[in-house]
């Protein structure tokens, strides 16, 4: 029997997992990764506002992850243009 009580991620969360997912793997490639790293800043923090409008759907834990992830994964990149820069020109 399934649990008719169960809550779902909401589409902004799994859009913010994504980019983090994007953002990791193109960890050496700074620009693509700072740009996934603020999109999934951003769609983690429409996840927190769409639970906090609606408390039906789940995803508040993974969206503060995703944010989490995000601000790291923007530090490693901000990190790698600034060593792109100042050793290769």
């Amino acid at each position: 029997m399934k649990n008719k009580s169960a809550k779902f991620a909401t589409n902004a969360t799994v859009a913010a997992l994504i980019l983090n997912i994007i953002a990791s793997l193109a960890a050496f490639f700074g620009i693509l990764s700072l740009l996934a790293s603020i999109a999934g800043i951003i769609f983690g923090i429409k996840g927190i506002k769409e639970f906090k409008e609606d408390n039906s759907k789940g995803g508040k834990g993974w969206s503060i992850a995703a944010i989490i992830i995000s601000v790291w994964m923007l530090i490693v990149a901000l990190f790698r243009i600034m060593h792109t820069f100042l050793f290769y020109f």
